[in-house]
C-alpha cells in the first residue's frame, strides 16, 4: 500500500513474507517500462498511511507526468514488487480502468510460479558467487576485473550484499537497462535454488558465516535478560539502558517472538544478519 505525499512521493510499504532478512524493490512501471525503484528498508513514515511499525517502508520519488496518470487511475502506470510482480496499491486512488494486455497476462502468470524463499540460503553461498549473482540480477552481466577487485575487498571487509545491491541499483549502467515489467529484478539473490546449492557448494571458498539465535533456548531467562541476548545478537555495539528498556517493553506487548521478529529485520537493513529459529 502506499500514498503519494505533499512532495509528490510514492510513500509505502512492502513486507517480504519469505524471510525476514530481505528487503523487497518496489518498481514503478509505465507503459511497461521500469522507471523507478528502492527498497523497502525504511523505518515507518509519519504520513496519512497506517501501516507496519517495522523496517518495511519505502519512499519512492516520480515524474510529475508518471504521478498525474497514477492519480488518474492510468492503468499503464503500475507499482509493483520487482522480485514478483506482486502490485501494491494505492490507497484512496481511483480503480484503475480495465485493461487486458499481453504483459498483464504474463505478469500475472508468472507471479503464480514464484518461489522466493533462497536469501536466506544466498547469504551462505561463497562471497564470489555472491558478487557475480548481484551483478547479473541488477546489470545483467558478470563484473569486468577492476569491479571484481574493488567489490570482493568490500564484501571481504563485510560490505552487506543488500548495501551492494543498492550501489548497483544507483548505478547510470542500471537505469539505462530498459527493464519491463516481465523482468523480476531481484529474484535471483531470492531464488530457492540457493538451498539447493548450499550442500553442493565448493568446499574452502570465502563466505559469510550466518550466526543463528534460537527462541526456545532463551525461554527461561527474563525479559530483561532476553532483551539483552537479542539486541547484542542483532548490533555491533553494545545496548543502552534506553534501548534495553525499550525492547524489553516491547517483548512483553507483543510476545518475544513478533518483537524478535521485528529486531532481526531492523537488523539485516544494517546489514547485521541473524538467522532466528524456534
Amino acid at each position: 500500500m502506499f500514498i503519494i505525499d505533499t512532495n509528490g512521493d510514492l510513500v509505502g510499504y512492502s513486507v517480504w513474507e519469505p524471510d525476514l532478512l530481505y528487503a523487497p524493490l518496489v518498481g514503478c512501471y509505465s507503459d511497461g517500462r521500469l522507471v523507478a525503484v528502492t527498497a523497502s528498508n525504511l523505518p515507518p513514515e509519519d504520513v496519512q498511511l497506517a501501516g507496519p511499525k517495522r523496517r518495511c517502508w519505502f519512499r519512492l520519488p516520480v515524474t510529475e507526468q508518471v504521478r498525474d496518470r497514477l492519480l488518474d487511475g492510468d492503468p499503464a502506470v503500475k507499482v509493483l514488487r520487482t522480485e514478483d510482480a506482486a502490485p501494491i496499491d494505492m490507497a484512496h486512488g481511483r480503480t484503475p480502468r480495465p485493461l487486458r494486455r499481453v504483459e498483464d497476462f504474463v505478469t500475472s502468470a508468472s507471479r503464480r510460479a514464484n518461489d522466493l524463499t533462497g536469501f536466506a540460503a544466498f547469504l551462505g553461498a561463497p562471497f564470489a558467487h555472491q558478487l557475480d549473482i548481484l551483478f547479473l540480477d541488477f546489470l545483467g552481466r558478470l563484473p569486468d576485473p577492476g569491479a571484481r577487485q574493488h567489490y570482493m575487498s568490500q564484501i571481504k571487509g563485510g560490505m552487506s550484499p543488500l548495501t551492494l545491491r543498492n550501489e548497483l541499483l544507483a548505478s547510470l549502467e542500471f537505469h539505462n537497462r530498459q527493464l519491463t515489467v516481465s523482468d523480476r529484478v531481484g529474484s535471483l539473490v531470492t531464488s530457492p535454488i540457493w538451498w539447493q546449492l548450499a550442500e553442493a557448494e565448493p568446499l574452502d571458498e570465502l563466505r559469510a558465516q550466518i550466526p543463528q539465535l534460537s527462541i526456545a533456548e532463551l525461554d527461561g531467562l527474563s525479559d530483561r535478560d532476553f532483551a539483552s541476548r537479542l539486541l547484542a545478537a542483532c548490533s555491533r555495539d553494545e545496548a543502552s539502558d534506553g534501548e534495553l528498556d525499550e525492547f524489553e517493553a516491547l517483548c512483553r506487548e507483543q510476545g518475544r517472538n513478533a518483537a524478535a521478529a521485528d529486531l532481526v529485520r531492523h537488523a539485516a537493513g544494517d546489514g547485521i544478519f541473524v538467522s532466528l529459529v524456534a
